[in-house]
């Protein structure tokens, strides 16, 4: 039985569309045409867009409002994160607010943490309006400065907050973070630095509730924005100024902008990469061209962090803090997170919360020198010289006659000459005073464990060690190799008719094989030396069995065949099978080259539209398939083609078969 039909053709190929976002930056406006009157009373039909969220948040409750507080339009954010308007209002209204708050926050998965705000300075056909942390503060600060939120307040106010609370702003420094359109270039500097600013904002909060001072995600950020009126974040600054958010905010942001120079920002106490990944390749509807891994660190992250460090070390000094600040005083503008979790400790955010949890609870005498030390920048806490640096993690074991080498990574950051030294060497193994290294071949009569190697390295004045560790010779073991299976059992079988299937299987060690199964049908018996399963069902047994699998070990490794099924058939009964075909496709339906073409889904059913069954063909190639087991009736079967990202084409034509 077989029919024919041209399932793909190129008027109904797969489409393929990249999609971008419409993620663009706040106070950016398209001016109105030449010559136009922007009298204050004359009325503007005036589109806006722009995206919402410092982790992009989807069902926000969008407001706009005219500068008397006249609300002009309430919406939602859209399943990208953005919004589009078109509200009429005089010029004499301008600068318009919008004010976003609730929706759900694709990193968190909860509703904001506070309300966000950005602004439409002036009267134009088309405006960018974005709302994220920095034009919250950058709103904020506006109130707090002479004249209030006017269109020169809030274009300065952006600039501070760009500058003094960067979070890794890097290519949109220039044009300002809340006025650059983004697209899949730089959609993940504007998600990473917005949620670092956001988690900077709740860990403030967070701290100021541990020790019973109630604190908001609304109440932290009026308070630091108002602090900026001086441009820095030192305690001194508009009517609004808490100095201990002030001095909690400059110690806070170590951790927070250490960790997103290191890729591995935390939000709620996870690791939000991955989420924050997700959620930028579903706002873009696909993967976007730079990844978080490619964001480097900006010389204002360094700056920030560096000062936090040095108001730390005023009031907390430790040995763990002096060794962090060295690090950070070893990172680079323009290094990327894979070349600083080379230079940071391991055990630096321990160390950091240590300290802030001392911070937060601490008199206003520390607060207040904590807040002296970012007004001044802070001091060089390098001191003459610094104590070297020592890494590795070196392998615990090792067999018989294999080779073992260990060599350390050491710095020193005033670039000292370094000697190692070791304890506990192994009677096997020799040693490098000049790189660390400790290498060897143990034989058959060092088998055992050799316990308390210590590894250090000194510049001559301090002495660095590797944690102590052990390694354990062991008997080298005869390699196992794992045993082959194959064979293809029948898939149906009628009712009193024998049933056979025995796979081929073979060890290449020479083991002893056994055998077992899983779904094994109740009619049917199964050998376990053999492989061999048989039985003759009955009417009682018609039905299909499924998720069988036969496996065979050498009781070491275990291999199986692939799952299969037996559909045992009435003797009365009848199936038949289709035969489809047809024509790969080439091109989209825009007409541009399908060039990553992944495969196929067919369709079928005995109901024209309705196709309750499917299965996926995972070889683009492929051009012809069988489909069998059919009971008599009438199918109508259609196809789609799937790309590479998993997207499938819309229907190709329906092709009618009759199963006789």
């Amino acid at each position: 039985m077989q029919g024919r039909n041209p399932f793909f053709s190129a008027r109904n190929a797969l489409v393929i569309a990249a999609t971008f976002v419409a993620l663009a930056g706040c106070l950016s406006e398209e001016e109105p045409e030449s010559g136009a009157q922007l009298d204050e009373e004359t009325l503007w039909d005036h589109e806006l867009t722009g995206s919402i969220g410092d982790g992009p948040i989807v069902g926000a409750n969008v407001r706009v409002f005219a500068k008397d507080g006249t609300e002009l339009a309430q919406l939602e954010s859209d399943g990208s994160a953005s919004y589009t308007v078109t509200v009429r209002t005089k010029g004499k209204h301008y600068p318009l607010t919008i004010d976003a708050r609730n929706g759900i926050d694709l990193v968190t998965n909860l509703s904001p943490d506070f309300d966000l705000f950005g602004a439409a300075l002036e009267p134009g056909k088309k405006s960018v309006a974005n709302v994220n942390p920095f034009s919250t503060l950058a709103y904020e600060l506006a109130r707090d400065m002479s004249g209030g939120v006017s269109k020169s307040n809030l274009v300065i106010a952006e600039s501070v907050v760009s500058e003094a609370l960067n979070s890794g702003l890097s290519t949109l420094m220039a044009t300002g973070p809340t006025v650059t359109p983004i697209d899949t270039s730089n959609i993940a500097e504007i998600v990473k630095a917005s949620e670092t600013l956001g988690e900077l904002i709740r860990r403030v909060r967070d701290l100021q509730n541990m020790h019973n001072r109630p604190a908001s995600g609304n109440s932290v950020i009026r308070a630091v924005a108002s602090d900026l009126t001086d441009n820095v974040i030192d305690g001194r600054g508009g009517s609004r100024v808490d100095a201990r958010v002030s001095a909690l905010t400059v110690v806070a942001a170590v951790s927070v902008l250490l960790e997103s120079m290191q890729n591995e920002l935390h939000v709620y106490g996870q690791n939000a990469t991955d989420v924050m990944t997700a959620a930028m390749n579903k706002v873009a509807g696909g993967t976007v061209e730079n990844s978080l891994e490619d964001l480097t660190v900006t010389p204002q992250m360094l700056g920030t962090a560096r000062v936090g460090l040095a108001a730390l070390l005023a009031v907390v000094p430790s040995e763990k803090l002096q060794a962090l600040s060295t690090a950070v005083n070893q990172v680079q503008a323009g290094m990327g997170p894979e070349s600083v979790r080379t230079i940071i400790p391991d055990d630096y955010q321990t160390t950091l919360e240590e300290s802030l949890v001392l911070v937060a609870g601490s008199d206003d005498a520390t607060i207040s020198t904590v807040n002296t030390v970012s007004r001044d920048g802070g001091a060089d806490p390098a001191p003459v010289n610094n104590p070297p640096a020592i890494s590795g993690s070196p392998a615990t074991s090792v067999a018989e006659g294999a080779s073992y080498s260990f060599t350390p990574s050491a710095s020193d950051p005033d670039g000292d000459a370094l000697a190692f030294t070791i304890v506990g060497r192994p009677v096997w193994a020799s040693f490098d005073t000049n790189t660390g290294r400790l290498s060897g071949a143990p034989q058959s009569g060092d088998v055992g464990t050799y316990a308390g190697i210590i590894i250090s390295a000194s510049d001559g004045e301090f002495t660095e060690s590797l944690a102590e560790f052990a390694i354990t010779v062991t008997q080298a073991s005869p390699v196992n190799n794992p045993p082959a299976i194959s064979g293809s059992p029948a898939t149906s079988v009628a009712e009193g008719v024998s049933y056979s299937f025995t796979p081929s299987a073979s060890d290449p060690d020479g083991d002893t094989l056994t055998f077992s199964i899983t779904g094994k049908p109740g009619w049917a018996s199964f050998n376990t030396s053999t492989g061999g399963l048989t039985g003759v069902p009955n009417a009682a047994d018609v039905g299909v069995y499924d998720r069988i699998s036969i496996s065979v070990t050498d009781s070491v490794n275990t291999v199986s065949l692939a799952d299969f099924s037996i559909d045992v058939v009435a003797a009365n009964s009848s199936t038949g099978s289709v035969t489809l075909n047809w024509t790969a496709p080439t091109e989209n339906e825009d007409g541009s080259t399908l060039d990553d073409l992944s495969g196929y889904r067919i369709y079928w059913g005995t109901t024209p539209g309705n196709y309750v069954n499917s299965l996926t063909i995972d070889s683009p190639g492929l051009t012809t398939y069988v489909i069998d087991n059919l009971a008599p009736g009438t199918y109508e079967f259609v196809a789609t083609s799937v790309n590479a990202a998993g997207i499938e084409s819309v229907y190709s034509n329906a092709a009618t078969k009759t199963v006789q």
